[in-house]
């Protein structure tokens, strides 16, 4: 399986022209077997969109892009593969939450395999406070760099709070400040809200 992670910068107030004009190609097509998630940037640099994929190969990869060519008028568009990893080995689709906070965390070369341990150790005790529905790891650059992407649905931001409050009683983020010094380079959280027709939502 190939996910892909596809950030569309749109103009401002864009949105809503962009979700319709998507919905109405994502039905002509029948692109729901590859769209995990579109989402609206709501916290973070506005007036983006995300889409998550999931291509069965790369024909099917491309029959996506050759349905979306010039279906959407946007500002550009950039895009990443990923894979997932066997502690969550297929993202989870379904309802989740209103809102979802997508954390995106780059690493320094060589530790990507000691933070796939750190998760195998201390995601359990956490998804007992709410549910983390895709976790996906780049592979490395030739320069090394890589990073990873998790995605944290909540029903509001008051819950998100409520549950990061109790995060650290269930051993959360795995390894603290040694973790985040020692593996990582860079740290990034944003707040985006499903499209109503969204499969993550």
């Amino acid at each position: 399986m190939i996910y892909e992670i596809e950030i569309v910068r749109l103009a401002p107030r864009g949105w809503g022209e962009y979700a319709k004009e998507f919905a109405r190609v994502f039905r002509k097509h029948d692109l729901g077997a590859s769209l995990l998630g579109l989402f609206q940037a709501d916290i973070g640099l506005l007036n983006r969109a995300m889409l998550v994929w999931a291509h069965e190969d790369g024909d099917q990869q491309a029959r996506v892009r050759r349905a979306l060519t010039n279906c959407c008028e946007v500002e550009g568009s950039t895009s990443r593969m990923y894979r997932t990893v066997p502690l969550l080995p297929r993202p989870l689709v379904g309802s989740w939450g209103g809102v979802y906070e997508v954390r995106t965390y780059q690493g320094h070369p060589g530790r990507m395999d000691d933070a796939v341990r750190a998760w195998e150790k201390h995601l359990p005790p956490r998804l007992k406070l709410s549910p983390c529905v895709a976790l996906f790891f780049s592979e490395p650059a030739p320069d090394g760099s890589w990073e990873y992407v998790h995605f944290w649905p909540y029903r509001d931001l008051n819950h998100r709070a409520e549950v990061r409050g109790r995060a650290h009683e269930a051993g959360w983020p795995p390894g603290t400040i040694d973790y985040a010094r020692g593996i990582l380079k860079s740290q990034q959280s944003e707040i985006w809200l499903p499209a109503p027709f969204s499969p993550m939502h």
